[in-house]
């Protein structure tokens, strides 16, 4: 076993009570003065509130452990250059786990989420994240992926009607988003100011199609039924112009 892993194994073997006792610094010393000249020492309880464990033949730290001031733990295992490996700790959420790159960067990280349930961080190579799994404001699973840091590339989740797919552009801004209610499912594309540009979409046994101008106000709208089929125009305000049509007798008819 390497000596940082036994560093490991002995940090978190280790029972560390914070507070109501104390060891002083006297009897630590003296313990280890009467084993002068000894490479260990064995220690039948050891309480501190942090501690380091130096890497043998080096001045870089190996693990670092102990107690914040909210009285949560944390345990540190460092790289061969003193950069970040691996920590454990606790944040206002719960616990918390991160892993690194080599020169500190994050490359993960898994953890207690604000809004309940856990979460999980993948970051890219910079250190920014680049893919998130974890539980959404519904409660439910939610997977997203990011163009940049805060910028969704794509998001699936769960919400309580079904499921729902959206894609964004590089700035954000949706592009296109897919959805499942109680009455079926819906296609919408949007235009790069955000607006509505065309959807598709089921509800009840109606189904229709509807493609809009760029202020997102439709143009033309396609709609079917069990009792037939009807295609209306609409002006510039959304307003409708006129149309054709089958009627519930199935005759054809124009307005």
């Amino acid at each position: 076993m390497h000596n940082r892993q036994k560093a490991v194994f002995f940090a978190l073997g280790c029972a560390f009570v914070v507070v109501g006792q104390a060891v002083t610094g006297g009897l630590v010393v003296s313990r280890a003065k009467a084993q002068a000249g000894l490479r260990d020492a064995e220690f039948d309880t050891l309480t501190v509130r942090h501690l380091t464990i130096i890497d043998p033949g080096s001045s870089q730290p190996g693990v670092g452990l102990g107690a914040q001031p909210d009285g949560s733990g944390y345990v540190n295992v460092y790289q061969a250059d003193g950069m970040p490996g691996v920590t454990l700790g606790v944040s206002e959420a719960g616990g918390m786990t991160s892993v690194f790159q080599d020169g500190g960067r994050m490359a993960a990280a898994v953890a207690a989420s604000p809004i309940g349930g856990g979460a999980i961080f993948v970051t890219d190579t910079d250190g920014a994240v680049a893919a998130s799994m974890g539980t959404g404001t519904t409660g439910k699973g939610m997977v997203t992926v990011y163009h940049a840091p805060g910028v969704p590339a794509a998001a699936l989740a769960v919400v309580p009607t079904g499921g729902v797919v959206g894609i964004s552009m590089p700035d954000g801004t949706l592009a296109v988003s897919v959805a499942v209610n109680a009455g079926g499912g819906f296609l919408d594309v949007y235009h790069p100011n955000g607006k509505p540009a065309a959807g598709v979409g089921a509800a009840d046994g109606f189904g229709a199609l509807a493609v809009a101008g760029s202020d997102g106000n439709p143009r033309v709208t396609v709609g079917a039924d069990s009792d037939g089929g009807g295609l209306t125009i609409h002006r510039a305000d959304g307003a409708a112009a006129g149309g054709v049509g089958v009627d519930s007798d199935g005759e054809f008819v124009a307005w």
